[in-house]
């Protein structure tokens, strides 16, 4: 029979006991027997002797009691020591575990996760709890599982005590994810594998770094290559581009002499254009106050003498002859537009609308047309001569769509916009259907019959020219019975 420590502890002091009590025993009857020889004296000195065997062996189990339960005591505290110890330790183990910038799990021989924390579960898309049901192998990407194999069973041979290697994983939501994974593998004391230790950093962003990197290398590659064949073609071009170049000068040295002498063909043309439009201007305006002053004398001598229908055709010519007359000069404006010398100063548009208005005063009055101004101060880099024919037509146009408004109003006003100056011009006369916005800034573009609106169609086009020649740009705004807006911008003035 085989005892344990304890139980061989126990068996000494037993036998150590039993000897001693028999040795007291048979000690104690000798002595008593050789000095006292009355029974009952002997008797009670057995007796005592009994009692004082009792007191000395309680007083011996005392002392080893005491010891015992010391020990025990100083055992039983250096354990609560060491648990508190390992329960401190488990505590900052699991602190760390879980709170690391790095993914971390405890995973079985046959690849079950085992334990993972939070950052693992956050690389991979999946829940701690969901990860747990599954294997490295179902999230492994199938192209790297043998290779990641091949090191497991490596260390299960005890051919190596940890690896590391790249490669994908297969998130939840099928997005691939490249990590840096480093594996150790723990031992049971029996020698048998007890869990691995994986450590996953997330390295998507430098693999695909590292792959644009070898891309721009490889492109670099070629373009060096492309390079060479470059400048070897390039060196056979410049020996062509420089022949070419001998070729591009003298046919230069002509075209400047060609240049020029169109310069001059062009400079006598637009000479002889003005002298034709003079001539053209006088020789249409002659006959046509012949016209007039002929048909005056029939109405001044001969109106007894013509009936009604007779004396409305006369009306008619005189009519028609005013018109023509102010198609004349309107053409004349038109083309003297681009010949006449551009002179740019920093000009106050109030003052020149102000003087529009004034010459107008007696038409606005009569018709009780409500006009009112919305200036800021304001400075326009412009032509005054020109800005003065924009503000003119656009008035005049203004007054004359609004002819059969009942409550007519015209609007002037504009701010600082867009570096420049905006300026509007707004009535509440007919307006336009905007399809046809293009067309109204045409020469001779009409949308209304010549009985309805007088006119010579030449008006906008007028501005439109006076306006970009000035560096600006014109454009409006309307409805069918809604009125019209013309919208002016122009640079301001510098300073």
């Amino acid at each position: 029979m085989k005892f344990s420590s304890p139980s061989r502890a126990a068996l000494r002091i037993t036998l150590a006991y039993l000897i001693f009590a028999g040795l007291w025993i048979v000690a104690s009857d000798a002595v008593l027997a050789f000095f006292v020889r009355d029974v009952e004296t002997i008797a009670s000195l057995g007796m005592l002797k009994g009692l004082t065997f009792v007191a000395v062996t309680a007083l011996l189990l005392y002392l080893l009691l005491v010891r015992r339960f010391t020990g025990l005591a100083n055992a039983f505290a250096e354990r609560d020591a060491a648990l508190a110890d390992l329960q401190q330790g488990l505590a900052r183990f699991e602190a760390v575990f879980e709170q690391a910038a790095v993914g971390i799990a405890l995973v079985a021989p046959d690849g079950r996760w085992l334990k993972v924390n939070r950052r693992l579960a956050e690389i991979v898309g999946y829940t701690p709890e969901e990860l747990l049901e599954k294997t490295f192998q179902d999230i492994t990407h199938p192209d790297d599982l043998a290779a990641d194999l091949a090191y497991v069973r490596q260390m299960l041979a005890r051919e190596i005590e940890r690896y590391a290697m790249e490669k994908r994983y297969i998130r939840k939501d099928g997005s691939t994810v490249w990590i840096l994974l480093t594996v150790a593998l723990v031992w049971q004391a029996n020698g048998k594998p007890d869990y691995f230790i994986s450590v996953v950093e997330d390295i998507t962003r430098q693999h695909e770094a590292e792959t644009r990197l070898k891309e721009a290398l490889a492109w670099q590659k070629r373009a060096r290559l492309a390079t060479l064949n470059q400048m070897e073609d390039a060196l056979a071009a410049r020996r062509e581009a420089e022949a070419a170049n001998a070729e591009l000068r003298e046919l230069n040295a002509t075209l400047e002499a060609r240049v020029a002498e169109r310069t001059e063909a062009l400079k006598a043309l637009n000479q002889s254009l003005e002298s034709f439009v003079y001539s053209v201007s006088h020789d249409l305006k002659t006959p046509l106050r012949g016209i007039d002053g002929y048909c005056r004398l029939l109405e001044e001598d001969y109106a007894e003498r013509l009936d009604d229908e007779g004396r409305l055709f006369l009306a008619n010519v005189r009519n028609g002859v005013t018109r023509m007359q102010a198609l004349i000069d309107d053409l004349l404006a038109y083309s003297r537009m681009e010949r006449k010398p551009l002179t740019t100063t920093a000009v106050d548009p109030r003052g020149i609308i102000e003087n529009l208005l004034a010459e107008r005063g007696q038409e606005i009055e009569a018709r009780n047309v409500q006009v009112r101004i919305a200036l800021p101060p304001l400075t326009l880099a412009a032509d005054a001569d020109g800005l003065a024919i924009v503000l003119r037509n656009l008035l005049d146009n203004a007054l004359k769509f609004t002819r059969h408004t009942p409550r007519a109003e015209i609007v002037i006003e504009g701010g600082a916009r867009d570096g420049g100056v905006h300026l509007m011009v707004r009535d509440n006369g007919i307006g336009f259907e905007m399809k046809y916005h293009d067309r109204i800034f045409e020469i001779f573009q009409r949308l209304h019959r010549l009985e309805d609106y007088p006119g010579t169609g030449v008006g906008l086009a007028l501005v439109k020219k006076a306006v970009e020649r000035m560096g600006g740009r014109v454009w409006a705004e309307s409805a069918p019975g809604a009125g019209a807006t013309f919208h002016l911008w122009l640079p301001a003035a510098v300073g």
